[in-house]
């Protein structure tokens, strides 16, 4: 029933096949505000408690049910928003409910992120994220054939993939950050969701 409301074809082949949509290009202004919404939100995100996940290192990923950047009210998290609805549902938006839970990925020089779904997590039908800065980690899939296939970080990119499907990343050469995110449908299944 979900993918029947995705209104491009392509990406209702993601949801079904476990394939890797890469998207549009954020506007350079558009980055720029995550970016500050990041290094303003920070040290109330790592103020949480930690979830001291071995596959993830100490920062905003380890407290990721703890916090959900979509419920901030700024332009630019409210423009994602709106984006992501226009992508993947068009005009069938109406037709169902929606929600979405975000947070930041922050890697330093040195770190990676383990390889983890987000299926039994999170209840989504998708996942995504969008490349705020190039650390030089790429982002790796383990697709249906247990092959691992690679998508390089560009700045500003944004990628949509499969909830269940295996995904870590190299070891980051220099700092990146990402925000990523999971949208599920249907009831909402804890406060941490709000409305997409």
């Amino acid at each position: 029933m979900t993918t029947e409301l995705v209104k491009n074809a392509f990406l209702r082949q993601v949801m079904e096949q476990s394939k890797i949509y890469e998207g549009f290009c954020l506007q350079k202004n558009l980055s720029e505000q995550l970016i500050s919404i990041y290094w303003r939100e920070q040290q109330r995100i790592m103020g949480l408690p930690s979830y001291g996940f071995d596959k993830f290192p100490d920062g905003p990923a380890n407290r990721l049910h703890k916090y959900n950047i979509f419920k901030l009210s700024d332009f630019a998290i409210q423009e994602i928003k709106a984006t992501l609805n226009d992508l993947i549902f068009g005009r069938k938006r109406s037709q169902v409910s929606c929600w979405i839970t975000g947070w930041y990925n922050f890697l330093e020089s040195g770190e990676s992120l383990g390889w983890h779904s987000h299926e039994e997590d999170h209840q989504a039908f998708v996942s995504g994220l969008i490349f705020l800065s190039s650390g030089k980690a790429n982002l790796l899939f383990l697709d249906v054939e247990q092959k691992v296939r690679s998508l390089k970080d560009n700045k500003g990119h944004l990628c949509l993939f499969h909830t269940g499907l295996d995904h870590a990343t190299d070891i980051s050469q220099d700092s990146r950050l990402s925000l990523a995110f999971d949208i599920q449908v249907g009831t909402q299944k804890s406060d941490l969701w709000c409305p997409l």
